[in-house]
């Protein structure tokens, strides 16, 4: 429902999907448009309630499903029945996400498990040993793995962990006598408290996309709707000719105006080097800059074109660099472009 809105099918007029949902609810900055995908948002959701769940022990509704489901088990190994709840269930299939940002602060090392735990910002060291490690070692506490004053045994952890990781574990003070308990924390955040925000952001995989360039595309000094243009041009999204046929949308998918040379967007060029070069060109033309013309220009192209096609009594206008530049002038001061 929501990709048929962004692309605007409504009722029997169907539309075709020029960018992947996936595509369009990636960050900005990495050339997506931000939009939520609803299935991370309801786990982010979920994920807070199993939060509270671990945090909030004074609620009634904490106590209430503490007592029903996990009496003397944990939440992050309880196993799920058929008979539990929806809700339940639910905040089980979240865990995955707790698993990822749970955290701990250790104090005394009592309450923190070494291998599994991720009391260091590397994550759980389990990942890093250079042995395998039994269930009865891996539930074994910080504490363990230091004397009463402190010192870690360095000499069985330099064999079985990697230098490096010891370097990072060195760094780390404890007090074994100390009466402060190891406090559980959210990683995704600077005060270690959890956030939808946070939880959600941590299902999205990057993209590896050029941020710099698209925060420079999303910043041009023109309209939103220009902007959305360039990225459609850039995602090679355009309903062209081309585009079409290749969706059995239409027939050879020639060019409207001179019907004799397959319509895309751009013939023999690398597409994105084209108009990253143009786009970042800020030098005056006759005191307008280059990259607002180029983007009204190729803007106004496009407009033009599907006139053509749409509107039978359109007629081209000449090449005459006086009407251009007026034309951009116009955009400019109308607000409905």
């Amino acid at each position: 429902m929501n990709r048929n809105f962004i692309w605007g099918h409504f009722g029997g007029n169907k539309k075709n999907h020029g960018v992947s949902w996936e595509k369009l609810c990636s960050p900005k900055e990495e050339g997506g448009l931000q939009l939520r995908n609803l299935r991370f948002l309801n786990l982010a959701l979920l994920g807070k309630l199993g939060w509270r769940l671990l945090m909030d022990t004074n609620h009634l509704w904490v106590d209430m499903l503490q007592k029903k489901y996990l009496r003397d088990d944990n939440l992050m190994t309880v196993t799920a029945k058929s008979s539990d709840s929806h809700v339940w269930r639910s905040i089980l299939k979240a865990r995955y996400i707790l698993e990822k940002g749970l955290g701990k602060v250790v104090t005394n090392g009592i309450a923190t498990r070494f291998w599994v735990d991720s009391w260091l910002d590397c994550g759980p060291l389990i990942d890093y040993a250079n042995r395998d490690i039994s269930n009865i070692e891996a539930n074994l506490p910080v504490v363990s793995f230091c004397d009463e004053s402190g010192q870690w045994d360095l000499e069985y952890l330099n064999q079985v962990l990697p230098l490096h990781i010891v370097l990072r574990i060195v760094a780390v003070l404890i007090d074994p006598k100390s009466d402060k308990d190891d406090a559980t924390v959210w990683i995704f955040t600077s005060n270690g408290e959890f956030t939808v925000n946070s939880a959600y952001k941590s299902q999205q995989v990057s993209t590896g996309a050029n941020s710099s360039f698209w925060k420079t595309i999303w910043k041009l000094p023109c309209s939103r709707k220009v902007c959305l243009f360039i990225w459609r041009v850039l995602h090679n999204s355009l309903p062209t000719g081309n585009w079409l046929s290749r969706r059995n949308m239409s027939g050879l998918g020639l060019c409207p105006r001179y019907e004799l040379h397959e319509e895309t967007i751009l013939h023999a060029m690398d597409l994105n080097q084209w108009v990253t070069s143009n786009i970042l060109n800020t030098a005056e033309f006759e005191g307008i800059p280059w990259n607002i013309i180029f983007i009204y220009g190729i803007w106004l192209l496009w407009y033009w074109r599907n006139l053509q096609v749409f509107n039978a009594s359109f007629v081209w206008l000449n090449n005459d660099w006086s009407c251009g530049r007026d034309n951009l002038y116009d955009l400019r001061t109308q607000s409905i472009f």
